[in-house]
């Protein structure tokens, strides 16, 4: 996620997960699938009573995980009060009694449009611990030692994220392609921000936000549904849920090529450059699909691909490349293109590594891509998309994101045949919109150069 810390508070591997399941797959006929063997998914039991319910039963898991989503995050923060959304969620985890065993179990984030509480535990224990997730809906009370004390964490959380490099990349990133939305704020603030947070922000911020039928409530593992459903209904009763509609993203003009120095700091440790991009397509499985082969296909080691990998063809001079994306808002996806060279190579490397990735996006966006090389990694994808959804821990967070998408919940299993309407053009579309991205570069200048020199002491 472009946008999200890489603390505990911030870019979860669990929802760039559930990014992945929702990147569909596609094939041109369902004959080409008659041979494969498909891990078996389980189907989610749920229900929407009192709160959004999603049950993945599985036997066989050894710990359930538990996942609570808030859907409301910095991007909901008032005016006046930015960072009320991440300041109410460590009081909440750290000092709401009820929610102790979430706190020994589990940990919370803040992204800009959710706040997922997420626990790990036993069969035995799910039941306590999802009575403490229940129990952030309560009108909490605070102290104003807690709030001190809170306040001081954040503080230092803040400023070991201004010096992580890629911290510092990742908000530049979100800077820029997101300008003033409030898809863009930092859900900390600015120290000012922090200092000048009260109790009665974190309260307010909860009446407004923290509504138990616009909620998602999923868990995995060895749980019986009809228990968690009885349990639901005996804490929150029975009220039809209302699920809170995704946050719209207003439209940002098309992005002229600009080049900012994001960070030249020694702690990358190798040259970096990132490629970016906020595309606007169809946000249906279609254009899902369209998107996870596009990704798969730039890094492709298929036998008979029509080119090589990047990594094969500039293997003396790249260490990594990283695609991802990232789903904003409907309508609206953020790509992530990241090249990193090895140490020592010249800092021009990085110019030509950029101009191959233009041109293999260039080519793709003029020719499309083969209708047998479709075929062939929409196997591949199908089969490790099925592969994490047969596995319900660690799907529970993915889950709870494709719920609150208001995706069809009967199509959480990847089945080859919903996305087959999918077409080249469209790989084509979203090549086009990528080989225009913005450029910005990440530690241009090699480690050597940035060392301060070593002071000579006299013996």
């Amino acid at each position: 996620m472009l946008c999200r810390r890489p603390d505990a508070h911030g870019t979860s591997r669990a929802l760039m997960l559930a990014i992945t399941l929702a990147l569909g797959v596609v094939v041109s006929s369902t004959q080409a699938w008659s041979t494969q063997a498909w891990p078996q998914v389980p189907s989610p039991v749920c229900s929407a009573k009192g709160i959004t319910l999603c049950v993945l039963p599985d036997e066989t898991a050894p710990v359930v995980e538990i996942v609570l989503r808030i859907p409301a995050g910095a991007a909901d923060d008032p005016a006046d009060a930015a960072g009320a959304a991440h300041l109410l969620e460590h009081l909440l985890l750290l000092h709401a009694p009820d929610l102790a065993p979430v706190a020994e179990h589990g940990n919370a984030f803040v992204s800009a449009v959710a706040t997922p509480y997420v626990a790990t535990t036993s069969a035995r224990e799910a039941l306590d611990v999802v009575d403490a997730l229940l129990a952030v809906f309560r009108t909490p009370a605070f102290t104003a030692e807690a709030l001190a004390r809170e306040r001081t964490a954040i503080l230092r959380e803040r400023e070991t994220r201004r010096a992580s490099p890629q911290s510092r990349i990742a908000a530049r990133i979100g800077a820029t392609l997101l300008g003033g939305s409030p898809l863009g704020r930092d859900p900390i603030g600015t120290r000012e921000d922090v200092e000048a947070l009260r109790l009665e922000d974190a309260i307010a911020f909860h009446a407004a936000h923290y509504r138990a039928d616009e909620a998602v409530l999923v868990v995995g593992g060895d749980v019986r549904p009809e228990v968690l459903q009885a349990r639901v209904a005996e804490v929150l009763g029975t009220a039809e849920a209302r699920p809170k509609p995704p946050l719209s993203l207003e439209p940002v003009p098309p992005a002229a090529e600009r080049v900012a120095i994001v960070s030249a700091d020694p702690a990358i440790g190798a040259p970096e450059r990132i490629l970016a991009a906020l595309v606007r397509f169809p946000d249906d499985a279609a254009g899902s699909a369209a998107v996870g082969l596009l990704l798969d296909y730039l890094t492709s080691d298929l036998p008979g691909a029509p080119r090589p990998t990047l990594e094969a063809q500039e293997d003396a001079l790249l260490r990594a490349v990283g695609f991802g994306a990232s789903r904003l808002a409907p309508g609206w996806t953020a790509f992530e293109i990241r090249l990193a060279a090895r140490p020592g190579v010249p800092a021009d490397a990085l110019d030509r590594l950029e101009a191959v990735v233009r041109a293999r996006l260039a080519e793709i966006a003029r020719e499309g891509l083969d209708r047998e090389i479709l075929v062939r990694l929409s196997q591949r994808a199908v089969s490790r998309a099925r592969a994490a959804q047969a596995r319900p821990v660690g799907t529970s967070v993915a889950l709870a994101e494709w719920t609150a998408a208001g995706r069809d919940l009967a199509s959480w299993e990847t089945r080859p045949e919903t996305a087959a309407a999918v077409a080249p053009a469209e790989i084509a579309a979203i090549a086009r919109a990528l080989a225009t991205a913005h450029r910005l570069v990440a530690a241009d200048l090699l480690p050597e150069t940035t060392r301060q020199p070593e002071t000579r002491r006299e013996p």
